[in-house]
């Protein structure tokens, strides 16, 4: 970050085939602290990913 704080954030997505479908299993780590405004962007990105 610009201030120089780390930002620690992990994701994991976790696709499972079934008989007939796939699951997801979409997942977003971070310390509990975190601004909400850093969490938005990887929201929509998950979001675009699934829609596409």
């Amino acid at each position: 970050m610009s201030d120089g704080t780390a930002r620690n954030m992990a994701a994991m997505h976790e696709f499972i085939p079934t008989i007939s479908s796939l699951t997801a299993k979409l997942s977003l780590y971070t310390p509990k602290s975190i601004p909400e405004e850093l969490l938005i962007s990887d929201r929509i990105h998950f979001a675009i990913d699934l829609a596409q």
